[in-house]
């Protein structure tokens, strides 16, 4: 069943992407750690250390679940569903509690992430191609498809 369902290509490029993008978060908040390189948040120059307390978790929060969804896709695990539409949720999120902003900005946010959660939710949801290819690879698919048939 896995060869009829392939990985759509919106995947592999989610999967590269958040592999290359989710250890440069992270590299970002170890150089934070030992104030290497140039921090700026609201615009303003700030040291590693201020970095950290202002926007680290956000840093830390976005590049573990990029790590995640990465490797989730690279091992063809279902779990990293929940975690596609999680990440574009948190944008919503983050528009709340980012320092600075205006209320313009922070409602395009959080409009923007959760309409972006919405589209990436029927993705990995509702898509029939997506929804076979993670079907095919789900050990369970085949006992609760039976298990449903039989009600």
């Amino acid at each position: 069943m896995r060869e009829y369902a392939p990985k759509p290509l919106l995947l592999v490029l989610g999967q590269w992407g958040s592999l290359f993008a989710g250890p440069i978060f992270l590299l970002m908040l170890l150089l934070a750690v030992f104030d290497r390189g140039t921090f700026t948040v609201d615009g303003d120059v700030v040291s590693g250390p201020e970095f950290l307390r202002r926007a680290g978790w956000i840093f830390a929060t976005v590049g573990g679940l990029l790590l995640a969804i990465g490797i989730g896709l690279w091992r063809e695990r279902s779990w990293v569903r929940p975690l596609m539409v999680a990440y574009w949720l948190a944008f919503a999120l983050f528009a709340f509690v980012s320092p600075g902003g205006d209320g313009a900005d922070v409602a395009l946010s959080v409009v923007t992430g959760v309409a972006v959660a919405g589209v990436a939710a029927w993705y990995v949801y509702g898509k029939p191609n997506v929804r076979a290819y993670f079907d095919a690879r789900d050990p369970d698919a085949g006992r609760r498809v039976s298990s449903e048939e039989e009600r």
